[in-house]
């Protein structure tokens, strides 16, 4: 196991290596530049802020001093936000994201796996085509239209919560379900086709015959092999949730790494799209070696070979 854990940590090198590679030559490759909404800037001012930033020099020059400044843990200024490094705005946007995020990745697990579970154990029945029917919507509806929905009814309408920001008591209510909706969703559908799956094994039956509790059935032996589509699921789908998702914090107006992706790509923010990038590759690897990890406790096969 941890011989594994070695081979993922050092492949995780190249793989970051690949991914700063390709965004900073596709950010270079985009049209305009970090200072061409400035409109009182000269071509001379323009010009010295590029020597200035080093945007002058080739671009295999400006990938190795980038690349140098990573390794020692700088990710370089920001040309839009000049008061601010890229590694300071990372470090106020993350953890609102990763707030967001948490409060988002515990309801989908606690709601998603409960309802599976019920709509997996009543197959066919008129509770689980509801539930499904339900969950359907939720997958297929963008959250980029059930975040106005929720904000104009609970907001603006009923004035239960604050529509935007972080000072009002409850400002990660409605942005929180706005992100586990479709969620809660997909972890149900996955964890019900689990469920039906595992409910035909030889030792369901053999628990069946015993006459053991429903509850004593699903949770203490359909449960733990249920979750295996469900870790795989939850691999990727938690590092996008912990980096936050850009448009929810753009419609609520949370001051996270989303919302800095999405001004620093407008923006041509070179450095900052890359950290960003940088952040959301590492936790996809980080997280995605820990799902390999619940794998094996999960499946002791697995553990073995």
């Amino acid at each position: 196991m941890i011989a594994f854990i070695i081979r993922r940590l050092i492949f995780m090198v190249p793989t970051l290596f690949v991914v700063i590679a390709v965004t900073f030559m596709l950010m270079h490759a985009a049209p305009g530049g970090p200072f061409d909404r400035e409109q009182q800037l000269t071509p001379e001012a323009e010009a010295e802020l590029n020597i200035h930033y080093g945007l002058n020099k080739p671009l295999v020059s400006q990938f190795t001093q980038y690349l140098g400044g990573v390794l020692h843990g700088d990710f370089g200024p920001s040309f839009r936000y000049k008061e601010y490094s890229v590694r300071d705005l990372i470090g106020q946007g993350l953890p609102v994201s990763a707030q967001l995020g948490i409060q988002a990745l515990m309801l989908a697990l606690i709601f998603g796996i409960s309802i599976g579970l019920y709509a997996g154990y009543n197959r066919n029945k008129f509770s689980d085509s509801i539930i499904m029917g339900f969950a359907m919507i939720g997958i297929a509806v963008p959250n980029f239209v059930v975040a106005p929905m929720l904000a104009l009814v609970f907001a603006v309408w009923l004035h239960w919560l604050p529509v935007s920001g972080l000072d009002a008591p409850g400002a990660m209510i409605l942005p929180t379900i706005s992100l586990v909706l479709p969620q809660i969703a997909a972890v149900a559908r996955l964890t019900r086709g689990s469920v039906i799956e595992v409910l035909q094994q030889n030792y369901i039956r053999t628990a069946r015959a015993k006459a053991m509790p429903t509850h004593v059935i699903l949770l203490r032996h359909a449960l733990k092999p249920s979750l295996m589509p469900i870790v795989s699921y939850l691999g990727p789908a938690a590092a996008n949730l912990l980096t936050g998702s850009v448009v929810i914090e753009v419609i609520f107006g949370l001051p996270g790494i989303g919302r800095y992706f999405v001004q620093g790509a407008l923006n041509r923010d070179y450095t900052l799209v890359l950290g960003v990038i940088i952040v959301y590759a590492t936790l996809l690897i980080v997280l995605n070696l820990l799902a390999d990890l619940i794998y094996s406790w999960l499946d002791p096969r697995l553990r073995m070979s």
